[in-house]
């Protein structure tokens, strides 16, 4: 009997590691779901010579295409995330189902600093711009957008703890020294935070938080623009995140998102084709390139 369990079980293990070997010839590569670039196919020779690094880039190549990648992701992450909490796929686990971009982290912790100098030139380029901007009859307005953790930042795990400054507000005060037209969108967004203006799993905006920062825009640029206060933001359940996609390629969490009921179509996007509702056609635009579309078009219906 303890033989026949002794077979039962290589069998099963022989199985787990064949199986996977018969659908790499129909594997292609997750890189698009995990926002990366894809591993590229190893050489044996590099620059004329034997590549040394064959074997190390042939293995990447092949962990790259392995067959159920992103669902042994998904599983693994899962655990990481979401029983340990600890960060998983460049993504930073925060309080309340909130996640976060590891890249943010730099800025939030001020670990990214550039120096005064560097600041001033910044500063001073973007000056020779407004003046330039200016004296053709236009108007210039520099447009920096906060992160979401520099906006949320109580969501973010207790063990990065959180600068006093960091190069956007130091750059700001030095714009001002300049006279450069800019706008500040961290005050502007943390006045209005307690609406919901970030996804939970996602690094954008969400609807409304684009429609707030439209008003801002447009009233810095001294420019007149429609209010929809009476417009219902009914918050729905339908949005995949491009973190959450990160942290569970395979299968993720739905988000909020608002449902604005703005009968406003000036635009419509053409490629890809085949996605006809306005929807469908922002979720693949917002997808990254993941479906496989080369470009995205958009084409005028109507007079603004």
């Amino acid at each position: 009997m303890k033989k026949k369990y002794k077979r039962i079980y290589v069998a099963v293990f022989l199985a787990m590691c064949t199986v996977p070997m018969l659908f790499y010839p129909f594997s292609k590569s997750g890189a698009a779901l995990e926002k990366r670039e894809p591993v590229k196919t190893p050489s044996l020779t590099a620059d004329g010579m034997v590549n040394t690094d064959f074997s190390e880039e042939c293995e990447a190549f092949l962990a790259d295409r392995l067959p159920f990648r992103p669902a042994v992701l998904t599983a693994a992450n899962a655990v990481k995330s979401g029983v340990f909490k600890s960060d998983a796929a460049n993504v930073v686990t925060g309080r309340d189902g909130w996640i976060f971009c590891e890249a943010s982290v730099a800025d939030y912790m001020n670990t990214n600093a550039l120096s005064d100098e560097r600041l001033r030139s910044i500063a001073v380029s973007l000056s020779l711009l407004d003046e330039n901007v200016t004296s053709k009859g236009g108007k210039f307005l520099f447009v920096p957008m906060p992160n979401k953790a520099s906006v949320y930042s109580e969501f973010m795990p207790s063990r990065y703890r959180k600068a006093n400054t960091n190069n956007l507000a130091r750059l700001q005060g030095m714009l001002a020294a300049n006279k450069v037209s800019y706008i500040d969108m961290l005050s502007l967004m943390n006045e209005k935070k307690s609406f919901g203006l970030y996804h939970k799993r996602d690094t954008h905006w969400n609807y409304y938080g684009a429609l707030l920062g439209y008003y801002g825009i447009t009233d810095a640029m001294g420019k007149k623009h429609k209010m929809y206060d009476d417009t219902d933001y009914v918050p729905k359940k339908i949005w995949r995140g491009d973190i959450d996609k990160m942290l569970y390629p395979f299968i993720g969490t739905r988000d909020y998102q608002y449902d604005l009921n703005i009968s406003f179509e000036p635009f419509e996007f053409v490629i890809p084709s085949g996605v006809t509702d306005i929807a469908g056609q922002l979720e693949t635009f917002m997808s990254d390139k993941e479906e496989n579309d080369k470009r995205i078009a958009t084409r005028k219906t109507s007079n603004l």
